[in-house]
């Protein structure tokens, strides 16, 4: 880890939490995937036998021995250096990369294919599908931290346990514990479903209409081969672009990560909630510490340090689906300079997801506190009193109901009183007092 990071996701307080994020995306992992992009287009350009006839017959030096002879060299720690250090005199990182894969294959004995390295490309064909690369390897892993977040809600907080719901922080009718779960994870279902692999990128020459392809070779039908280069990574290319890609493909799995952060952000406030109600009980670890002064403290560290995260991970992804899809006239750079940042997104995301999941594993339901509180609040059956008596043709059940019950406490005592008091058949006042607050859950 850095010394004098400025960033906390690199330090050693998030770095190993974040690994499987930072490892997929950084800076080393950019220079690598535009490499590869530059090797695998050369290959392609000289695999086609439609494109190799035509080099060979503008360049007769071109020959099958010299294909033959090519090959994608691993991307080492040495050769990232090498083009960080040719880029100090060109100002320019992908045109480092392409002067390296010349000094290559001139050490390689194959100089003859080092005007076909970058052919007809403009940077950001290389940077859109390199960029994109390391964008979706990164949404792969947001997916199987979410996943894994649900299932831990489902195994430790899925109890069939009734307990009293609140409605503007007040006492409400019942539910179960299982069901207010669902709520939570059925939503967070839900959004994974629009997460997709449907990723576009842009790879179309300077501004989109590979004018230098077809002015160099008409004859070749440059749409179709750019097309299937791009779908060999699993990527459908644009077909109507700037010199950059619409992004629009990016922008919507953005907006579905900040939908899903929202829905955290709901699940860990009532979490939070739940435990202050002491309806959660956290386990107590031996040695961590809870205040510094108050030594009886477990505070829901994990939960809060998520809501702080939560909060900037939304905040993080709000510029990215505004500003990508702009661009002044056929390109300027600010994509560029935001992709470079987008790792934040993930490394928040990822580590709200880590603290999330963590806090739930510390987590005991407290049955015997949820059972009683619930039985000291008999006055939430009002509902189904006068919702049934009102079934029966008795009006004005609402009413009198809300005398019996609003602002006074209330037992099973009290309702049945009311309910004997009824000019109603003895049966409907039986089915009303065998009513128990534990029961009357719905349908779940």
């Amino acid at each position: 880890m850095e010394l004098h990071p400025i960033c906390p996701l690199d330090d050693i307080r998030y770095g190993k939490l974040i690994e499987k994020y930072s490892s997929k995306f950084n800076n080393f992992e950019y220079y690598k995937q535009r490499f590869i992009v530059e090797m695998k287009y050369l290959r392609a350009l000289l695999t086609d036998d439609d494109i190799f006839k035509q080099l060979a017959q503008k360049n007769p030096i071109l020959t099958k021995d010299s294909v033959e002879k090519f090959y994608i060299n691993d991307f080492t720690k040495e050769d990232y250096e090498a083009i960080v250090e040719i880029e100090k005199t060109t100002n320019h990182d992908v045109k480092a990369i392409e002067y390296y894969i010349h000094q290559l294959l001139d050490k390689h004995g194959m100089s003859e294919l080092k005007p076909y390295v970058h052919f007809g490309l403009t940077s950001q064909d290389v940077n859109s599908v390199a960029m994109t690369t390391m964008i979706s390897k990164c949404f792969e892993e947001i997916e199987n931290d979410l996943l894994i977040l649900i299932d831990t809600i489902k195994t430790k907080l899925c109890k069939q346990v009734p307990m009293l719901c609140f409605t503007h922080g007040q006492p409400a009718v019942p539910s179960r514990m299982d069901k207010e779960m669902a709520v939570y994870t059925d939503r967070l279902l839900y959004e994974l479903g629009f997460f997709d692999d449907n990723f576009t990128v842009k790879f179309g020459g300077a501004v989109g209409n590979l004018n230098a392809h077809y002015f160099v070779f008409p004859e070749i039908d440059w749409h179709r081969f750019m097309t299937n280069f791009v779908r060999s990574y699993g990527f459908v290319r644009s077909e109507y672009t700037k010199q950059i890609d619409n992004y629009e493909s990016i922008t919507r799995q953005l907006d579905c990560l900040k939908r899903i952060m929202v829905i955290l952000q709901d699940f860990t406030n009532n979490v939070w909630l739940y435990i202050h109600k002491m309806y959660f009980i956290q386990e107590s670890v031996a040695g961590e510490v809870g205040s510094s002064t108050m030594p009886h403290k477990v505070n829901p560290i994990n939960f809060e340090n998520a809501m702080g995260n939560l909060a900037l991970t939304i905040g993080f992804i709000q510029p990215f689906v505004n500003e990508l899809p702009k661009s002044l006239f056929q390109r300027d750079l600010k994509d560029l300079t935001m992709f470079r940042s987008l790792g934040m997104i993930f490394g928040y995301a990822g580590l709200s997801m880590a603290m999330i999941t963590k806090g739930i594993t510390r987590l005991s339901i407290n049955e015997k506190l949820i059972n009683t509180e619930l039985n000291e609040n008999v006055s939430v059956l009002a509902e189904a009193y006068q919702v049934y008596l009102k079934a029966i043709g008795k009006a004005d059940s609402y009413e009198e109901l809300s005398k019996v019950t609003k602002g006074k406490v209330v037992t099973y005592e009290i309702l049945h009183d009311y309910v004997d008091a009824l000019d109603i058949d003895e049966t409907h006042k039986e089915k009303l007092k065998q009513l128990k607050v534990e029961d009357y859950i719905g349908v779940v």
